[in-house]
C-alpha cells in the first residue's frame, strides 16, 4: 500500500496536485452554486415586482 501512495518516488508531485485540483474543483463548485441561487432570487424578485431592476 506504501507503494501505491509513494508512486515510484513522484508522489511528492502527484498528491499535491491532486489535493490542489480537488479543491478547486469544490471552490468553482460552491461559487457556481451561489450564483446560481442569486440568479434564481433575482429572477424570482422580477417575477413578484416587476418594476425590480436588474443588475
Amino acid at each position: 500500500m506504501i507503494e501505491y501512495f509513494a508512486m515510484g518516488g513522484y508522489g511528492v508531485y502527484i498528491w499535491p496536485c491532486y489535493f490542489l485540483s480537488f479543491v478547486l474543483l469544490i471552490g468553482i463548485g460552491r461559487n457556481r452554486y451561489k450564483s446560481v441561487k442569486e440568479l434564481r432570487h433575482l429572477a424570482n424578485a422580477k417575477k413578484s415586482n416587476p418594476a425590480v431592476d436588474s443588475l
